[in-house]
This record gives C-alpha cells, sequence and structure tokens, in this order.
C-alpha cells in the first residue's frame, strides 16, 4: 500500500513537472496568474509598436501627398500669373502703340487744316495782289503820282516777302515750256521763229503753296513752231 501511494505520489510530481510551464489559475477569482500577464502585455506592446509604424508611415505618405498638392497649385497658379502678366502687357503695349498713332494722326490732321486753312487765306489774298501789281503799271502823269507809286511799290514789297514767308511761291511760266500741271492756256499763236509749246505771254501769274497748285498761271503758247516742220 505504502508502494501504491509512493508511485502515485512520483506520478504526480511528473504531472506537475510537466505543468509547470502552463500558467496558473487561482481557484476562486479567475485571474490569470503572473506569466499569463505577461504574454498579454507582450501583445499589446507589439501591436501598439505595430500602430506607430503604421501612423508614422501614413502620416509620412499624407505630408507627401499634401507637399506635392500644394506645389502643383503654386504651378498652376504661377502659370495663371505669368499668363495675365503677358495679357496685361500686350495690352498695354497695344495701347501705347494706339496713342502714339492717334497723336501722329491727330498731329498730321492738324498739319493739313492749318495748311488748308492758310492756303484758302492766301488764295483770296491773290486778287490784292494782282491788283496792286497792276496799278504799278499805271503811267505817272506828274511827280506826286510817282511818289505815290513808290510808296505802292513798297507796300506791295512789304506784302509779298509776307505771303512768300507763309510758303507762297510764283510758278515759272514766261519763256518755259507749257506744264499742263501748273498752266492754263487761254490763248495759242502760231511763230515759227521759236518754238512750238513755249509760252510767250503771262496773263496772269501762277502761284504754288507748298506742294499744291494754289491757283495755275494763265498764259499764252505758242503753237506750230520750228520744232513742228
Amino acid at each position: 500500500m505504502n508502494e501504491d501511494l509512493l508511485s502515485k505520489g512520483n506520478s504526480d510530481g511528473g504531472d506537475s513537472e510537466k505543468n509547470s510551464c502552463k500558467p496558473e489559475k487561482e481557484s476562486k477569482g479567475g485571474n490569470q496568474t503572473e506569466g499569463g500577464k505577461c504574454n498579454v502585455v507582450g501583445g499589446f506592446d507589439a501591436v501598439e509598436e505595430s500602430f506607430k509604424n503604421s501612423s508614422g508611415t501614413g502620416a509620412t505618405d499624407a505630408e507627401a501627398n499634401d507637399t506635392e498638392a500644394i506645389d502643383f497649385n503654386t504651378a498652376v497658379i504661377r502659370k495663371a500669373v505669368e499668363e495675365e502678366t503677358s495679357n496685361l502687357v500686350n495690352r498695354l503695349q497695344r495701347a501705347q502703340a494706339d496713342f502714339i498713332n492717334y497723336k501722329k494722326r491727330i498731329e498730321r490732321t492738324r498739319f493739313q487744316d492749318k495748311a488748308r486753312y492758310e492756303g484758302q487765306l492766301i488764295l483770296d489774298l491773290l486778287p490784292i495782289l494782282d491788283n496792286l501789281e497792276r496799278a504799278l503799271n499805271v503811267e505817272c502823269r506828274d511827280e506826286a503820282e510817282k511818289n505815290f507809286i513808290k510808296g505802292l511799290d513798297l507796300i506791295l514789297k512789304q506784302f509779298k516777302e509776307l505771303l512768300f514767308k507763309k510758303g507762297l511761291e510764283e510758278i515759272p511760266s514766261l519763256d518755259t515750256q507749257f506744264d499742263p500741271h501748273c498752266h492754263e492756256a487761254v490763248e495759242q499763236v502760231m511763230d515759227k521763229n521759236i518754238a512750238s509749246n513755249l509760252i510767250v505771254e503771262v496773263l496772269q501769274k501762277g502761284y504754288m503753296f507748298g506742294e499744291k497748285v494754289l491757283r495755275p498761271s494763265l498764259v499764252k503758247v505758242n503753237i506750230g513752231g520750228m520744232d513742228d516742220e
């Protein structure tokens, strides 16, 4: 009987040694033993470390995405600003060119208007000039008339100087070839001793103002001269 107890005790001791690594449980409270608690804490640590690693990687990816988005938006805004700036510069240059052309056009129009008004005024004064020149051809009968003609001649010279200073020019006519652009033939003669188409007499002087014929010369032209033989 004692042998049986001894053998039972040995067998229990062996089982006890085999089960010594298994977590022990309290008889009533149901709480895990110290070994089980270490395993659970170790599991929590592993999960927390994994979460930290995953959280760090996610935060890094999010920051990278945000940086890429900011760079993209900055590039888009910069391109839009450059295009708008280029458009504004082009519009400003066109406006400046239009304004310069406008100033030139106004100045040209003003000059043309001034020349037209002055030309019309001088044209209206030409009959007075003609009459003064005719008055000088009057034959003087006494000393008083001669003195009057001298004074009239001085007035005529001053008048011509003023008109010529403004741009009036006399058209050469006498003993020149007839030019239909600045001469007007009102009479024709036939003289074989002189050149054909030659102006032999000026009936009324013609004048130019600038490059414009203000009044053509009224002339007498020879036809059928020595050039026609």
